[in-house]
């Protein structure tokens, strides 16, 4: 039954007094670390963040079991909850729907659905960042969804573990919240939607708490300077890849290697997302 670890994670996490807004931003170099329920790495590097706006995004429903239009409305709305949550200091814009899949080095925002197999059954989606690794300037996030899962958009307000359907909308808002530089939070408890865990059946995280609103309020504390934005050209075409390795904000590994890909985390059960990082010059 899904519903008792999140049990055990909640208490654990409320066990322990914390200032208000704690919020974790990703940034250039965590030192490796063990995270648990209610511990989270230092962040001790120059923070990740978007610099051109808006940032476009692709949807490649293929696999997820949903109508392309569902698929994009439900992936919209989340991106619209970050962009209202920031007052506009992050602005996105729907680019399309695309063929592609995950490739960090092709500057197309995509979100799509892979089969990430390996051990990830209770994984229902990863979100890969590529950044610049001396100014944090984020290049390209992909977020793929687990299509071993079933995917919904479930009634508002919805909160049954027994239901095993997948909330798409409340997942794709954790996601973004990586996607904008945020990292899970895990010592306010489930409610807040970066917190590292969640079970199907699930809508509550749709909505920003307002530790949430003041991570990406701190990530960008101004209106964002829209220009030409992020890349289109050849983003609705074929191509990609992606599904294998990787890990969220919980780091069972006891190294790194310097390498363009850099998986942060290992996976813990019941997982939302897990991130891979790759990092440029």
């Amino acid at each position: 039954m899904k519903s008792a670890p999140g049990a055990i994670v909640v208490a654990a996490c409320l066990a322990v007094a914390q200032p208000l807004n704690a919020f974790q931003r990703e940034t250039t170099d965590d030192p490796d670390c063990t995270e648990a329920p209610g511990v989270d790495c230092p962040h001790l590097g120059t923070p990740l963040s978007w610099t051109v706006f808006p940032v476009h995004f692709f949807v490649n429903a293929d696999g997820s079991g949903l109508s392309f239009d569902t698929a994009r409305d439900a992936i919209s709305a989340a991106l619209s909850t970050w962009q209202s949550g920031s007052r506009d200091g992050i602005v996105f814009e729907f680019g399309g729907q695309s063929q592609k899949g995950s490739d960090g080095h092709d500057g197309c925002n995509v979100v799509s659905w892979q089969s990430l197999a390996q051990g990830a059954a209770d994984i229902f989606s990863q979100a890969i960042i590529t950044f610049r690794r001396n100014s944090g300037e984020i290049l390209d996030v992909d977020i793929e969804m687990n299509s071993d899962s079933q995917f919904a958009v479930l009634p508002a307000g919805e909160d049954d573990p027994f239901d095993e359907r997948v909330d798409l909308q409340a997942v794709s808002t954790h996601e973004a919240g990586h996607l904008v530089g945020l990292d899970h939070e895990n010592r306010f408890g489930s409610d807040v939607v970066m917190f590292f865990s969640d079970t199907s059946g699930n809508t509550t995280h749709r909505t920003l708490t307002s530790d949430d609103r003041s991570g990406v309020l701190a990530a960008y504390p101004e209106p964002a300077s829209l220009g030409a934005g992020t890349t289109t050209a050849g983003c609705t075409g074929s191509g990609g890849g992606g599904g294998d390795g990787g890990g969220g904000g919980c780091a069972l590994s006891s190294s790194r290697r310097a390498t363009d890909l850099w998986p942060v985390a290992a996976v813990f059960a019941y997982l939302v997302a897990r991130q891979r990082r790759r990092r440029k010059s």
